[in-house]
């Protein structure tokens, strides 16, 4: 589905050559002060309302730190984490920029927290499956979920709370005709084994 072009993977391989230094200090950051996520993101567009999308973000009270992480990569957004707020958040959220840029990037780092140890290979897995060129059913969706609720960086922001493994699990149970079974399960932050979906 995403294929990175000759220029991205060009510039991942300047990155990693020419940029050492600053790709540690981006890894020390992230594992400080980012987060890997899949994010639901309240959309009334989409059939069940909500927009399921990857995030990779760090924040910081120094906006230069954050645009020369920006400018490293090359890709991202930059915004004020809260308005009126003197913390700045960078985030990146496009599918393609995760799947091109991002994961084959971070792929070149060693880890050292517990966090990114274990959120890493979860986060891969979710663009896998996002970036597969089979049908986005219902059974991809409930992949992804499962998956999420295994995050260490799990998020306390509204979109979290609003969008919790179990309502969406409700949504989808009155809309597509989910088994309760499931959604008993998922109760008091259980996970969803794959091979159960």
């Amino acid at each position: 589905m995403y294929q990175p072009t000759d220029e991205q993977k060009q510039k991942i391989k300047d990155i990693v050559t020419n940029e050492p230094e600053k790709l540690k200090r981006l890894m020390s950051y992230l594992e400080a002060e980012g987060s890997l996520f899949a994010v639901l993101r309240a959309q009334s567009s989409r059939s069940f309302g909500y927009r399921l999308t990857l995030s990779a973000n760090i924040t910081n009270m120094d906006r230069g730190t954050i645009e020369e992480f920006r400018d490293l990569v090359g890709c991202g957004t930059i915004r004020p984490q809260r308005r009126n707020s003197i913390i700045w958040y960078w985030e990146i959220s496009s599918q393609e920029e995760i799947h091109n840029v991002f994961i084959p990037l971070m792929q070149q780092l060693p880890f050292k927290t517990q966090k990114l140890l274990h959120d890493f290979p979860l986060f891969v897995q979710c663009d896998k499956i996002l970036t597969s060129t089979g049908p986005k059913n219902i059974d991809v969706l409930l992949k992804v979920l499962s998956l999420r609720n295994r995050f260490i960086s799990r998020r306390t922001r509204t979109v979290d709370d609003k969008a919790s493994f179990e309502k969406i699990l409700t949504i989808l149970e009155k809309q597509y005709n989910v088994f309760s079974s499931k959604k008993h399960r998922a109760k008091n932050n259980e996970v969803l084994n794959i091979e159960d979906i």
